[in-house]
């Protein structure tokens, strides 16, 4: 009998037991932890969602996908925007723009505008990308197994539009004890004081007015 083969199979094996694994806990046990551990309220009033978003709209997947054509991304992004944000690309550590950036804001996805990440939760990992201890919701991103290069992560995806956005670890700080490790350039920042105006186009430009009712208000006015 050949051990070597034997051997290799059962790797293999592992590895798609450990995927399978992973895709049905990837999408609840990290954003778990962020609502439960978390005063998501607190932190809805001051990114310009609504409070009752957190008690019915994370739940619901009613949100619009804002879908396009390669060509539109191609025209839209920059190269390495597009590299890293529709290919699923990673940028260099201590390369980004975000990666030491302090300022009091929202980063959101740089595809579709969507409001990801508070700076309020946002900390020096010492990773040399931009890295936060939860999101502004879960309900606006999406996690998916990562097997690339044999090494199981969970890759974070912006829910609305697909875009990759990096990966979470559960070696963060407190109170969530989470690391969403962020290519800067899949996000965008947008200032405290202009969020109010921002949410508002970003509704118009995903389609949320007509879709109101069906996600129970899930952005406020």
């Amino acid at each position: 009998m050949d051990w070597h083969k034997v051997v290799s199979k059962l790797f293999i094996i592992m590895i798609i037991v450990s995927a399978i694994g992973l895709f049905v806990l990837a999408d609840d046990e990290p954003l778990q932890k962020v609502e439960t551990d978390v005063d998501i309220v607190t932190k809805k009033a001051k990114t310009g969602l609504s409070e009752k978003k957190t008690k019915s709209a994370s739940k619901s997947l009613a949100f619009p996908r804002f879908t396009r054509p390669d060509s539109f991304w191609r025209k839209k992004l920059t190269q390495g925007q597009y590299y890293v944000a529709r290919k699923k690309g990673t940028e260099p550590a201590f390369s980004g723009a975000y990666w030491s950036h302090h300022d009091d804001g929202v980063y959101t996805c740089v595809c579709c505008g969507s409001p990801l990440f508070d700076s309020e939760a946002k900390f020096d990992s010492g990773t040399g990308w931009p890295s936060y201890w939860q999101v502004v919701d879960k309900s606006l991103i999406k996690l998916h197994p990562d097997i690339t290069g044999g090494v199981i992560r969970k890759e974070v995806n912006c829910r609305i539009c697909g875009a990759h956005m990096g990966h979470v670890f559960d070696d963060g700080p407190r109170p969530t004890g989470l690391r969403f490790c962020i290519n800067s350039a899949s996000i965008k920042f947008v200032p405290r004081k202009k969020m109010p105006e921002y949410l508002e186009k970003w509704r118009e430009e995903i389609g949320l007015p007509a879709l109101e009712k069906a996600v129970n208000g899930a952005i406020s006015n």
